[in-house]
């Protein structure tokens, strides 16, 4: 059987380990799973971008939202300062964090146009949406983390450290593949050096 969708998942979690039947909370293994891998893994998969529009001087940020990769206000690149006071050189654009919101400094009138490249979360697997990116391409991440859960769940500590140790193997593959699509193509040049 093909590990390609929720479905096959469930199957493949019942096949590997014994003490997991068809009357276990599998579902929830699954997304207890998917809530620890949201904050390990970082993939260019997971990358994706949004045009925001401010309001009173603030940005709400994604119900997806991870980790920026690059904000721009009105064009131009904003630089993090702190919440505590803003030091910006002339004619720079600044944020700051506050909750789930992105100040934008200086103060304006106008609402600003945010771009914001970011890191999503991982969509969650259900019978409606029955794969993800991570699924199709690192199955063996879903299966382990899953086990571990299960794993957890049947407080079996030798068989959770054992589906741990391969889970971390399966992550190290998407490390890897992670810094190979971001180490290739042309070189970084800036300032008129090399990265």
């Amino acid at each position: 059987m093909a590990l390609n969708d929720y479905a096959a998942l469930q199957s493949k979690i019942i096949e590997y380990a014994e003490e997991i039947s068809v009357d276990e909370p599998i579902a929830d293994f699954i997304a207890l799973a998917e809530v620890e891998l949201n904050v390990i893994l970082k993939h260019y998969r997971m990358e994706t971008e949004a045009v925001l529009t401010s309001t009173a001087n603030a940005v709400e940020l994604p119900d997806d939202f991870l980790e920026a990769r690059l904000i721009e206000v009105d064009g131009k690149m904003a630089v993090r300062v702190s919440i505590y006071g803003d030091v910006l050189n002339f004619d720079e654009i600044g944020y700051y964090q506050v909750g789930n919101t992105y100040k934008i400094v200086p103060e304006q009138d106008e609402p600003r146009t945010v771009r914001l490249v970011y890191y999503r979360s991982l969509t969650p697997l259900s019978d409606a949406n029955p794969t993800n990116w991570l699924l199709t391409k690192f199955p063996n991440v879903y299966l382990r983390a899953s086990l571990v859960q299960g794993y957890k769940y049947f407080d079996n500590p030798r068989m959770e450290a054992s589906e741990q140790a391969a889970l971390d193997k399966a992550l190290a593959l998407v490390d890897a593949d992670h810094r190979r699509a971001f180490n290739s193509g042309n070189t970084i040049i800036f300032d008129g050096g090399m990265a």
